[in-house]
Parts: structure tokens; sequence; C-alpha cells
């Protein structure tokens, strides 16, 4: 088996095993989802939280969705606190530096809640 194989091998192993472990926890009522993005003006981000209300729509949860209106890490720190003040139960994010939001994120996983990169 080639290198790159086990290594795809790897990762898709780890993501079943992942996915598996939170299928435990799955809600039974509807979630607050908080929606964060690099970038509130970027088409591809603008695209994709569209389909993420749409889905909320379907399944009968909420998202709250705010992006930084400038590329910093800083901003995101800011929006995930203030996400976590409004009791959204799940983060989905794409980190403009993932050392400058970890800290804040892990506060998060040590309090039970969940979050999500794209």
């Amino acid at each position: 088996m080639s290198q790159v194989r086990k290594i795809a091998f790897a990762g898709a192993a780890a993501l079943l095993w992942s996915s598996a472990a939170f299928a435990g926890n799955c809600a039974t009522s509807a979630v607050k989802i908080g929606w964060l993005p690099k970038l509130d003006t970027d088409p591809y981000f603008q695209v994709a939280g569209d389909g993420a209300l749409e889905a909320a729509k379907e399944i009968g949860g909420e998202i709250v969705r705010l992006a930084p209106s400038q590329a910093t890490a800083e901003a995101q720190v800011e929006i995930v606190n203030n996400l976590v003040s409004q009791g959204v139960k799940i983060i989905a994010l794409s980190s403009n530096d993932a050392n400058a939001i970890a800290p804040a994120l892990k506060a998060r996983g040590k309090a039970g809640r969940q979050n999500g990169h794209f």
C-alpha cells in the first residue's frame, strides 16, 4: 500500500470513528448553532451560510449568523464569546488563525459544547 493511501485510509478511519463517537450525542430537540465564517463579504461563506439557514429550517434548528467585518482572529474570538453568551450549543467556524482562537474553543469544549470547523 502506498504512503498516500495509508494516510488517506488513516484519515478516513479517524473521521468515521469521530462521527460514531458523536452519534450518541444527537439532539432530541431544536439546536441553536452559531455560524462564524472568516469574513462576511466572501461569496463562498455567504452561500454556505444560506445553506445552513435552509438546513436549519428543514430540521427545526436555529442559526445565529455572525461574521467579522475584517478577517482577524481577534474579531473571531470576540464573536465566539458573543455566541457563548447567547447560549449556542454548537459553533461552526472557519478560523483565520487556529492558534489564536484555540483557547476560546478549548474553553467551550471543557464546558461540554461542540465546535465544528470548515
